[in-house]
């Protein structure tokens, strides 16, 4: 059974017969192919925007006291689960109820939730800018009456 559609190898056996045949002295041809090769060249040199990475947040592990209705009682830090299984001892001792610990991991924050960090610094600069200068005023302020006091010693 024949193909009724050339193979790939035979289309680049063509092509590549087509091309030997084409002298570079044609400038047609020439041209075109030159065209062809630079606008290749700058599709592969387009850049494409970097996505942004995704920041990993810093996080800590806590100890958590809990009863039994999951409200949280106490915190105590990592390094203290000695301390955090004797809270929880007392407090069932002392309500009579289930209390229990777990570790809770939560996110350590470098600047206040209300206050998002600036960028780059240029933008710190610009909040440092911003900011107001704070004068000491206790110091002018006896600066200026040893001026006054000064002035009216000379008067008399």
């Amino acid at each position: 059974m024949a193909r009724k559609t050339p193979s790939r190898q035979e289309l680049r056996k063509q092509v590549e017969a087509a091309e030997a045949r084409e002298t570079p002295g044609d400038g047609a041809a020439g041209k075109k192919k030159k065209k062809a090769v630079t606008a290749k060249a700058k599709a592969a040199t387009v850049r494409r925007p970097r996505k942004k990475e995704k920041v990993q947040q810093r996080k800590r592990l806590m100890w958590v006291v809990y009863n039994a209705g999951m409200k949280e009682e106490a915190r105590f830090p990592y390094d203290q689960r000695d301390e955090a299984d004797k809270k929880a001892e007392q407090l069932r001792k002392k309500a009579g109820k289930l209390f229990f610990v777990q570790p809770v991991k939560e996110n350590i924050t470098d600047a206040p939730a209300d206050e998002p960090r600036p960028k780059g610094r240029k933008a710190a600069a610009k909040v440092v800018a911003q900011q107001p200068i704070e004068l000491e005023e206790e110091a002018t302020e006896a600066e200026d009456a040893e001026e006054e006091g000064g002035e009216e010693e000379e008067e008399d």
